[in-house]
């Protein structure tokens, strides 16, 4: 019920939300008949696929001792008709206490939604078959989130894990920042501080810039630019995640850290149920390293990562909170279902979404010429096609 904790728990698909108006606040220290109007806009974490952009009622009721419900529906009448592309019909979640510290969460998303002549073909599938913006989507999200707040809350060293308590809640910290930068300019969301460049390429690279000077949004001050792409590759999602997981194989598709091999894993942190989901940290020489995040799901799996200066690294082993002053570029790959499948999951081959963040200069209000631009579609286009050779090979 609090739009920025939602934004933020499930900002994979979330790329904006706001409380409008709170009707009803609910009962006394509860939110028992709260009800709110809230504006959202969902992704679909590719530039190949428009957002979903909404304003919506949002009601929470409890309906059983220890059951709850949070519905949402369209309020398609405060908008123009010709805005609206898909409406919510009563969705949303059912909370079932059932004791032993454990949840019971049944999701439900009825749609209605247009055909949209903007999605791309390789994402027809998915969109069409629900598994873009579906219930799967969600749960799955909130699935991969709680685990990681089992391992942030957790006072036990867990399995797999070879750092104190208070290391792993501030790498864990550190990263879900990188994961949320990430994700910033991997959406197509309106009102982010990133403008598109127009550029000519014989792909559908989307280029985005910001001009930041106060390190918002966790990026360095300066003129940065992000670039996106969406590929399909014939394997298996859990294929290609595993073969970005292989430390050996990554110099023949990683500029960052080609040239340095091999590559040194100084900490791991597991967030997830088995070891396929970390958080880990590689050092590349004595004063560079990588922060590096893999969270594996069906439906969206990622591996984001980013350099970071050794005495950050340092501050977080001993549990210091970095937040204030770190800033990160973040390169990744989102790996899912192509839609085209028989199975729960979608699979018949993989939709594979690659972003990466680049400081272009130090001066805010310098002017990005395009070389530059050319210098990161370059970079991009070449590890698509190394990842493309390197699995075909396999």
């Amino acid at each position: 019920m609090s739009q920025t904790h939602w934004k933020s728990f499930f900002s994979a698909i979330v790329s904006k939300a706001s409380c409008l108006e709170i009707l009803s606040s609910g009962s006394s220290g509860n939110y028992n008949g709260a009800l709110q109007v809230i504006s959202i806009e969902t992704h679909a974490q590719t530039p190949f696929v428009p957002i979903r952009d909404n304003m919506l009622a949002r009601y929470c009721k409890q309906v059983g001792e220890k059951k709850w419900a949070v519905v949402d529906v369209s309020l398609d009448i405060f908008r123009a008709i010709h805005l609206v592309k898909s409406r919510k019909r009563p969705s949303g979640c059912i909370i079932e206490d059932v004791a032993d510290g454990f949840t019971k969460v049944t999701w439900i998303e009825h749609v209605e939604a247009e055909e949209v002549p903007d999605v791309h073909p390789i994402y027809k599938a998915l969109v069409s078959s629900g598994l873009a913006f579906g219930a799967k989507r969600w749960v799955g999200i909130l699935q991969s989130q709680t685990d990681r707040l089992v391992s942030v809350m957790s006072n036990t060293t867990l399995p797999f894990s070879d750092i104190t308590v208070e290391s792993r809640r501030s790498h864990t910290r550190l990263s879900e920042r990188m994961v949320r930068i990430f994700n910033k300019g991997v959406s197509v969301a309106t009102g982010h501080p990133w403008s598109i460049i127009p550029h000519s390429a014989p792909n559908q690279i989307r280029v985005l810039m910001i001009r930041n000077t106060d390190n918002i949004q966790g990026h360095p001050v300066g003129v940065i630019l992000a670039a996106t792409y969406s590929f399909w590759l014939n394997a298996m999602p859990i294929t290609v995640f595993q073969y970005l997981q292989n430390q050996q194989s990554r110099s023949q598709w990683d500029y960052l850290t080609s040239s340095f091999q091999p590559i040194q894993e100084i900490s791991r942190v597991v967030i997830g149920r088995d070891s396929a989901s970390s958080i880990s940290v590689l050092r590349l020489n004595p004063d560079m390293l990588v922060l590096q995040e893999e969270n594996w799901d069906p439906m969206a799996a990622y591996i984001v990562y980013a350099p970071v200066d050794s005495t950050t690294v340092n501050l977080t082993l001993v549990g210091g909170d970095s937040d204030d002053y770190v800033t990160m570029l973040p390169t990744g790959f989102v790996i899912g279902p192509d839609g085209l499948g028989n199975g729960s999951d979608g699979a018949g081959g993989s939709l594979v979404t690659l972003s990466l963040q680049i400081l272009v200069d130090s001066n805010p209000n310098v002017v990005v010429q395009p070389p530059s631009v050319d210098h990161l579609t370059t970079l991009l286009n070449n590890t698509v096609n190394s990842l493309k050779i390197a699995l075909m090979n396999q």
